[in-house]
């Protein structure tokens, strides 16, 4: 499990990096306040890390459509995720001090119920194999 969570910690900083990267590009770069450049930069780090972590943190021959279950732990964390994220800002932190709190808050419910309850029908084992074939993302 601690190599699971070691790649699971690579793919959320991906994951942090696109979030981030989208939320201040939206709000720098297109004036839009942070609350609303944020929804939009969530979506794309989920869908990312949904492939990545299929493939290669939990590394599961899960078909295409346990996207449904990740969305759904998704979704949740999101919402958890983007409640913090509110509190630290209306408390004075940075954009990106806030997203980072967040985050790190989220992290350990979101591997908990991608492990469990996305990709815990199709684990074999501690380190499963990964996908190949028509199953993998890319």
């Amino acid at each position: 499990m601690l190599g699971q969570f070691l790649r699971f910690g690579l793919v959320g900083l991906l994951g942090f990096l696109i979030d981030t990267g989208l939320t201040l590009g939206l709000e720098r770069g297109a004036a839009w306040p942070a609350f609303a450049a944020r929804p939009p930069a969530i979506v794309a780090a989920i869908l990312v890390t949904w492939c990545l972590n299929r493939g290669f943190s939990f590394r599961v021959n899960a078909p295409l459509s346990s996207v449904g279950p990740y969305a759904l732990v998704a979704t949740a964390v999101a919402l958890l995720n983007y409640l913090l994220f509110l509190i630290g800002v209306g408390h004075g932190m940075g954009t990106v001090a806030a997203i980072f709190a967040a985050t790190a808050v989220s992290m350990v419910f979101s591997f908990l119920g991608y492990r469990y309850f996305a990709f815990g029908a199709y684990a074999r084992g501690p380190d499963p194999v990964p996908p190949r074939g028509p199953n993998r993302c890319a």
